[in-house]
């Protein structure tokens, strides 16, 4: 390999540049550069901004067989990406990757320190081909002892997400704990076994008198199991708090069964440091409920009388408050449905006495509200406040927007849990009921983060920040040519095969909706229908926020699981071959769009189309100092390809909906070459002579060719094509070809 050492490529020609790493393909990509950094010491829970890099590309081993490898994304359109990967060797002579006080590193070389790989394909310009954290670093050596290495295997965030993932908090339970009003919080979300209810917010938990029976209802969606009473008497202590504007409130989470408690029970009681010490909230009968108000000998101040609250049987959140205002007290009691819909009110003045702060508070101190009653989520807080300040969080978010970067769920969850999210979205806006989640779970974050994934149909993955990244089901839809790779120009690398198989049909798709419904749709006539090739079931199950969007997702994978033709799941690139592509290709993400042009000149066999349409799944690449392939995970873009409307004039876009005849064929046998054909429409309205309608592609008996125009108002109809590939017969079928469908 003369003339491709460092003498002629190497820094000696190249060289003198200040920018990190080393040159990459320099006999091929004149100012390329790769450079392999590491943060030691980086601080995980500070701006990833912050991190300082230092330049190891120097002691990556880059010969023989020794490459950087690195995998981002999943395998095909079917699964889910598992963490990014990126394995590479370095020289370890000198100890500085070794773990203890021999390393100059030390005591910084240990798992999760941040590893980055970045490229400069000539423009000037780094862009990060893998950003990820340190599984390991591995040590080996040779008979000797004189060659040590060190193995670094690094992976993208949610490997860590993955082992040993705790439950995100509750919905509710997430908004009281971080609501900087609240004194003291009780959740009430314990196990079975719980001998207390244990504060999320405050110190000292809530003693219990009797037996209740924990984590037994699931009625509230905003919430993790909550217990039901059983007779049982919850008792808590609150520290002492300045209220703001002289206002606190006590708030809980109840459902009163059908069984009515006797007449002047009472659901809540509450101490405080005023004149007014305690304040009893009683349950009436027929669901009523009235508020009274007692001086420290037990003396009744004031009372509200019974108010046709309805309470009985129904799921609500209570709410008591009170504020001292001047030289009386301001009371207000009132519920709001777990709907989030309605609040009630009862509002009254104690004149001449004071209500000071909560000190306890008693959920059913005499221990006579139904068995069945179900309480949680009890908080005290210094201020006053709407009932709808957790208006999302208490129907569990159901309706959140999936995927706009800024507020949409997955950037909600990220946020919520400190992880950086970023968002390859597309265009349109959204009004689809898939676009939409239901109600938030109470589940790891990897696996909520999942559930987006699969409701919106895009590409969860990691591996080139710090966080996690998500390409939108309408990126994929938007099919941005990133990359064009032309085979006739032998661009291709092997393998590039057609594969023909079974393993992607599924003509019978059950929708189900998480704690729903469910849908099933069937195509029994297409050319992979049930009829023609029995049937192949398949099942999602999907977080939607109604079940009417459960007949679109089953028909969206039927229409996914029934496109005939061959696949190409694999796309392999040697970039030192074809270096033109190299820029191309660090632009291309998971569930980007890559078009192979011109296959068919150096594949006689397959139909002559203009481009073969790819969307890249995923990809693994090796790259070394004069080494650089890759090979992506591959899945058919036509079925992506979604209607849509087209502009007043000059509209040619490739989603632009062009309504097919019901039955038009060539009139006349057309030759090779031929650019224009007689067609014939026997059913269905003509071809349309308006000429802003053209061109678009149209398929003649299987065979591709683009129509450029139509003039005859009348059948047959003459009209204008690029040169026929083949000659067809007359007879041959005339429609759109690969024509756009209605989106999810």
């Amino acid at each position: 390999m003369a003339g491709y050492g460092e003498g002629l490529y190497g820094e000696g020609l190249y060289g003198g540049s200040t920018a990190p790493g080393e040159l990459l393909l320099p006999h091929v990509l004149p100012g390329a550069r790769l450079a392999v950094e590491i943060a030691w010491g980086a601080d995980l829970a500070a701006d990833p901004g912050t991190w300082v890099w230092a330049d190891v590309t120097a002691d990556v081993r880059q010969s023989g067989d020794d490459s950087i490898a690195i995998t981002i994304g999943r395998a095909d359109e079917t699964s889910t990406a598992p963490p990014a990967q990126c394995t590479l060797t370095l020289d370890n002579t000198a100890g500085a990757y070794s773990l203890g006080g021999q390393s100059p590193n030390w005591p910084n070389v240990r798992r999760n320190t941040p590893v980055r790989v970045r490229i400069d394909p000539g423009s000037g310009t780094f862009q990060v081909a893998f950003q990820g954290y340190a599984d390991g670093f591995t040590p080996a050596w040779n008979l000797t002892g004189t060659d040590a290495t060190v193995a670094l295997s690094a992976s993208g965030v949610t490997r860590r997400m993955m082992q040993g993932a705790s439950p995100v908090l509750s919905p509710i339970r997430r908004a009281l704990t971080t609501s900087p009003s609240v004194v003291v919080y009780w959740p009430g979300e314990d196990g079975k076994a719980a001998e207390y209810v244990t504060p999320a917010v405050g110190e000292v938990p809530m003693t219990i008198s009797g037996t209740p029976k924990f984590a037994e209802s699931e009625v509230f969606i905003a919430s993790a199991p909550l217990p039901e009473l059983n007779g049982a008497a919850f008792v808590g202590v609150v520290p002492s708090y300045t209220a703001v504007g002289g206002a606190q409130q006590t708030r809980l989470l109840i459902e009163f069964p059908d069984t009515e408690a006797p007449d002047h029970t009472v659901i809540l009681r509450v101490y405080t440091t005023g004149s007014a010490v305690r304040w009893d909230l009683e349950f009436r009968t027929a669901g009523a409920l009235s508020l009274h108000a007692y001086d420290r000998d037990d003396v009744e101040l004031a009372t509200s009388g019974p108010i046709a609250f309805g309470v009985t049987g129904v799921a609500l959140r209570l709410s008591l408050e009170l504020v001292q205002d001047g030289p009386d007290v301001d009371w207000r009691f009132g519920t709001i449905t777990t709907d989030a819909v309605f609040a009630f009110y009862q509002a009254g003045i104690l004149a001449g006495d004071t209500c000071g702060i909560i000190t306890r508070v008693e959920v059913n101190p005499t221990g006579a509200l139904s068995p069945a009653t179900v309480v949680g989520h009890i908080s005290v807080e210094n201020v006053q406040t709407s009932m709808f300040d957790v208006r999302a969080e208490l129907v569990a978010n159901a309706g959140d927007f999936i995927t706009p970067a800024g507020t949409g769920r997955l950037a909600r969850l990220c946020a919520e849990n400190a992880l950086d999210f970023t968002a390859y979205g597309g265009g349109g806006t959204l009004t689809s009921p898939a676009d939409r989640m239901g109600a938030q779970r109470v589940a790891p974050l990897l696996e909520l983060l999942r559930e987006c994934e699969t409701a919106d149909q895009g590409v969860l993955w990691d591996g080139r920040d710090d966080g996690i990244a998500y390409t939108t089901r309408r990126r994929r839809e938007l099919g941005t040519v990133v990359l064009t790779v032309d085979a006739a120009a032998f661009d291709l690398a092997p393998p590039f095969d057609a594969v023909d198989d079974d393993q992607r049909n599924r003509n019978k798709v059950t929708a189900t909706r998480t704690g729903g419904g469910g849908a099933t749709f069937t195509d029994t006539t297409g050319p992979l229908g049930t009829a023609a090739i029995g049937t192949y079931d398949s099942s999602v199950d999907v977080n939607a926020v109604t079940d009417l969007a459960l007949p679109l997702y089953a028909a969206w994978l039927v229409h996914l699981g029934t496109r005939p033709g061959y696949r190409y799941p694999q796309l392999t690139l040697d970039l030192a071959a074809s270096p033109a592509l190299a820029p191309g290709w660090l632009d291309v993400i998971p569930g980007t769009r890559v078009d192979v042009e011109r296959l068919h000149t150096i594949r006689a066999q397959v139909t002559p189309d203009a481009a073969t349409p790819l969307i890249v799944e995923g990809y693994t690449m090796a790259i070394a100092k004069h080494r650089w392939t890759v090979t992506a995970n591959c899945s058919p873009y036509q079925p992506w390809n979604v209607v849509t409307l087209a502009a007043d004039a000059g509209d040619t876009g490739q989603g632009v909906l062009h309504l097919d005849t019901d039955d038009s064929t060539l009139a006349a046998a057309a030759a090779g070459g031929a650019t224009s054909i007689s067609v014939t429409t026997t059913s269905g309205p003509r071809w349309s002579t308006t000429a802003d309608a053209y061109p678009f592609p149209l398929d003649i008996g299987g065979v591709p060719a683009p129509v450029t125009g139509c003039t005859d108002p009348t059948s047959p109809q003459t009209m204008t094509v690029d040169p026929l590939p083949l000659a067809r017969p007359a007879g041959s079928p005339v429609t759109v070809r690969d024509p756009a469908v209605l989106g999810l």
